[in-house]
């Protein structure tokens, strides 16, 4: 997993706390794990080790705590598991999706072998889609360039007006 932070500020020791439920809301597999993440970066890779899931439906949910215990992102991933391997399909985040995590789940699906079929809105920054762009195939239907984190900016990309 990597965190890709789009913010002008560097967070040390934050807590990623991640956790593995079946379709009936059972926990599967849960963990967390410490990490330090770069301002306008990437964070290091950092491993979330998934056990072997009984075959079905499930969903990945990730949360990043600062180091004081403020929630500063989640996200969360549907994905099936089947005898052969796990193939996670990306169900979106929050309006407000920073830090963006991509997932690098040790089951051995490597991000180009998401395929989401349906185009999608994607509202990132050029520094965050160059880093993961080419590893993650999508049709893009319409994509927004965040320049800062501002409810005016906010405002002026759901207005439409790009420039």
């Amino acid at each position: 997993m990597n965190v890709v932070n789009d913010w002008q500020k560097s967070f040390a020791n934050t807590v990623c706390r991640w956790a593995v439920v079946d379709e009936k809301g059972r926990e599967a597999a849960s963990g967390d794990c410490a990490l330090d993440v770069p301002m306008d970066a990437i964070s290091d890779s950092v491993a979330i080790a998934i056990p072997p899931l009984e075959p079905g439906r499930y969903r990945l949910s990730l949360k990043l705590y600062s180091a004081a215990g403020d929630l500063l992102g989640e996200n969360r991933y549907e994905f099936h598991a089947t005898q052969e391997r796990v193939t996670p399909a990306i169900v979106g985040a929050g309006p407000y999706a920073h830090p963006l995590f991509v997932p690098q789940l040790n089951c051995g699906t490597p991000l180009g072998d998401i395929a989401e079929m349906r185009p999608v809105a994607l509202v990132t920054t050029n520094p965050a889609w160059e880093a993961v762009g080419t590893r993650l195939p999508v049709s893009i239907a319409w994509r927004a360039d965040v320049r800062e984190a501002t409810v005016s900016n906010w405002d002026t990309l759901l207005s439409g007006d790009l420039r």
